[in-house]
């Protein structure tokens, strides 16, 4: 005892040092990287099919985590690793990026990282080791895992159908629809279990944790924890579809299953993976106290670095926002159909004018067809126009689509590179076959604009994106052409050709 009393003693002085700046870090990176952190929350109080709800049940997880080991943390020597000020410099770079790009799954994923990385400037290589589970357990509050749900659907639904077969039930299951004779259900995300294994993975990994369980243990307390997510899941499934099917789809489970879900996995999982944990796994009194085998550096040069690592923490979004704070260089301006040799504009092209890129939030959206004496077919020219981009009002978007996918939408296998002769060069541009109502087809040939560099895919676009905002450019714009088609495009590739010879190879730009 009283040698413990005279190491933390010992440590006290820079262990409050080491404490105080991290602190301060942590507070400057919640005001700094606050618009992230902002959108994170907000898709914790999503729907429940969203299964990320469970974003406060984490948080609260790492905060207890950490508050536990603090004692661990004050008997560390503190000091500073180069590769963990690296780690915040590639962070907040990645950060930047990814901001600039407008991918906002990867701004969540380097937050982590950020706040392990500020941990590692102020405790060390050993204070990382330490918080890597806690500051890991964030990334299950990520929106992430939305694309376990396909899979999970699938396994749902394929055990709800031997389940029912098991019982004799008469069933019939197409899809994620399962028929059975009181009616049917329909295996929605939110009924995939996403957020019970979620949940389990997480209590799991703190419980481990807390019991300082062997590797050995760890894993098989995993394990026990994901089974009986699933078999709670099963549960909850199959009853409702029961209580269904025997009351005509009156029975009050079948609008809201949530509560009920709930009971279940309390009594499957939470009551048996407990009893597990204290009568058959137990805990392992492994708990060390050694102080990280590290050089003790001194106050003022801890101190230094700190303010280091807090001003490279905050150099990635004072940078963005600053030069978000630019006039672009460019204006939305009038649209005014362009002239072409040999092209003249017509009125109106009833075989295609009802066609339009399904692109939301746009500043400008734009549509003009052109015809030559020599050419049966007209020409649709679609420019879509974004003058300031900003999330959610962006040019390249996993919600913009070239087709409605309901009147209109792509057929299988039709999108493709092409090259698209010009006045004077010959260009690469991306096309796709769009087939619409009463057997319509267009071949459309399209281009993006990103800050007047040109790009014939969504992938380039985002990095000339990157380099048009550090020009003082954030408008950007799609330039389709579409003309009717036939069987294999023959003759559309043929008048689309005709058409960008008349054009300058620096339209599309």
């Amino acid at each position: 005892m009283k040698l413990s009393a005279a190491l933390l003693s010992a440590t006290s002085a820079r262990h409050y040092v080491s404490a105080s700046m991290l602190g301060i870090g942590l507070l400057v990176f919640i005001a700094a990287y606050w618009p992230t952190l902002r959108l994170l929350i907000s898709s914790w109080n999503g729907e429940e099919a969203a299964g990320n709800n469970h974003g406060w049940l984490v948080l609260a997880s790492t905060l207890y985590l950490l508050f536990a080991k603090r004692q661990q943390l004050q008997l560390l020597n503190p000091s500073c690793s180069l590769w963990l000020l690296a780690m915040v410099i590639g962070g907040g770079l990645l950060w930047f990026v990814a901001a600039v790009v407008q991918v906002q799954l990867l701004q969540f994923l380097v937050l982590p990282f950020l706040v392990l990385g500020l941990i590692g400037v102020h405790y060390g290589s050993a204070g990382v080791l330490k918080t890597t589970l806690p500051i890991g357990l964030l990334f299950f509050a990520l929106p992430i895992w939305e694309p376990l749900l396909p899979l999970l659907q699938d396994i749902t639904t394929a055990v709800a159908h031997f389940n029912l077969q098991l019982t004799g039930r008469p069933v019939y299951v197409e899809g994620h629809y399962v028929h059975v004779s009181g009616g049917t259900f329909l295996i929605e995300d939110a009924c995939s279990g996403l957020r019970f294994l979620l949940v389990s993975t997480i209590l799991s990994l703190m419980n481990s944790e807390l019991n300082q369980h062997t590797k050995k243990q760890a894993i098989a307390m995993l394990a026990l924890a994901i089974v009986l997510a699933f078999l709670a899941n099963s549960i909850r499934v199959f009853t409702v579809i029961v209580a269904g099917d025997m009351t005509k789809m009156q029975h009050p489970w079948v609008a809201d299953h949530g509560n009920l879900g709930w009971g279940i996995y309390l009594a499957v999982v939470m009551l048996p993976f407990f009893w597990v944990n204290r009568y058959v796994i137990g805990s392992e009194a492994v708990a060390s106290s050694r102080a990280g085998a590290l050089a003790i550096q001194p106050p003022s040069w801890r101190l230094i670095l700190g303010c280091l690592a807090i001003l490279l923490l905050v150099l990635a979004p004072l940078s963005y926002r600053g030069l978000s704070n630019k006039p672009t260089a460019s204006e939305a301006e009038q649209f005014v159909p362009p002239q072409f040799p040999d092209w003249q504009v017509i009125a109106g092209n009833p075989s295609s004018k009802s066609w339009m890129p399904a692109y939301a939030n746009y500043s400008s959206r734009n549509s003009v067809s052109y015809q030559a004496p020599s050419v049966d077919a007209a020409v649709q020219l679609v420019v879509v126009s974004y003058a300031d981009q900003v999330n959610g009002a962006e040019l390249i978007n996993v919600n913009n689509m070239l087709a409605d996918e309901q009147a209109w939408s792509v057929a299988p296998g039709s999108e493709s590179m092409t090259n698209a002769i010009f006045q004077d060069s010959e260009n690469q541009a991306k096309q796709a076959i769009v087939q619409g109502p009463q057997n319509q087809r267009l071949l459309v040939w399209y281009w993006y604009n990103i800050g007047g560099h040109y790009a014939e895919n969504a992938y380039k676009a985002k990095l000339f994106q990157l380099l048009a905002f550090v020009q003082g450019r954030r408008d950007a714009s799609l330039l389709a052409f579409a003309v009717p088609c036939e069987g294999q495009c023959e003759e559309g590739n043929t008048i689309l050709t005709q058409f960008t010879q008349a054009i300058p190879s620096n339209f599309p730009r």
